[in-house]
């Protein structure tokens, strides 16, 4: 290698030393998120047999002022304590397992008005975000009649790469 190579070398190693310790601090989380208001958070556990992370009754005041006040019942589960992998298909292998033998009772809570919804919070320290599905998580996500919402947050740094 020519000696005028050696600086362009050198900036691209650093280059890719600096987004490789970046995307390690990426991580990725999920919410399966239940509401509704015509079921209580202690009946959806009730029917669903499963006890969540997060339960709210709404009309409960959300702010410290108490103006604000939830304005639908809440049941969610999170998969940050469970799966501690950062990338999406272990997060949705999870919460997916966890609800495929309770097809009929997730049924009975959406023909009730619930909403069942997965939403994917991921947090990005690099600009370039890419999010993917499978034919089979896809699949699944129809079997079980669930939404999902990907919700991307840039978390900007001092030095961009």
């Amino acid at each position: 290698m020519s000696d005028e190579n050696k600086p362009i070398s050198k900036e691209l190693d650093k280059a890719v030393r600096q987004i490789q310790n970046l995307q390690r601090r990426d991580s990725i989380r999920l919410r399966l998120s239940i509401t509704g208001s015509s079921l209580t958070p202690d009946q959806i556990t009730e029917i669903l047999q499963l006890e969540p992370d997060d339960a709210v009754n709404k009309a409960v005041p959300i702010t410290e002022n108490k103006k604000h006040k939830m304005p639908t019942n809440l049941w969610a589960v999170n998969s940050e304590d469970h799966v501690k992998e950062s990338h999406l298909e272990p997060h949705l292998k999870w919460v997916m397992d966890l609800l495929y033998d309770k097809r009929l009772a997730l049924r009975k809570l959406q023909k009730n008005h619930a909403n069942t919804r997965i939403v994917v919070h991921v947090d990005s320290w690099l600009r370039h975000v890419e999010v993917s599905l499978n034919a089979e998580a896809l699949q699944r996500l129809a079997q079980l009649r669930l939404d999902i919402q990907f919700v991307i947050h840039y978390q900007n740094t001092d030095s961009e790469y």
